[in-house]
């Protein structure tokens, strides 16, 4: 599921909220705004927690990223 597969019909911008462990797996991602409890924003965190970012030292890091539908 990608973010285009998640829309559902619907259009917007859904923020997400990852946190990204020093190996690069995504440890958490949390949708807020008008999509947090619906299906399309369960979609979206599923879609972007089987991502996989290059490791990294230090800390656990949070960023936010929009995504539009």
């Amino acid at each position: 599921c990608s973010s285009d597969l998640c829309g559902n019909g619907q259009s917007g911008q859904a923020t997400v909220s990852v946190r990204i462990s020093p190996s690069g797996r995504v440890a958490h991602a949390r949708v807020t705004g008008y999509f947090a409890s619906r299906p399309e924003g369960s979609c979206i965190a599923r879609a972007v927690r089987s991502a996989q970012f290059p490791s990294f030292s230090g800390e656990h890091m949070t960023i936010r990223y929009q995504f539009a539908l």
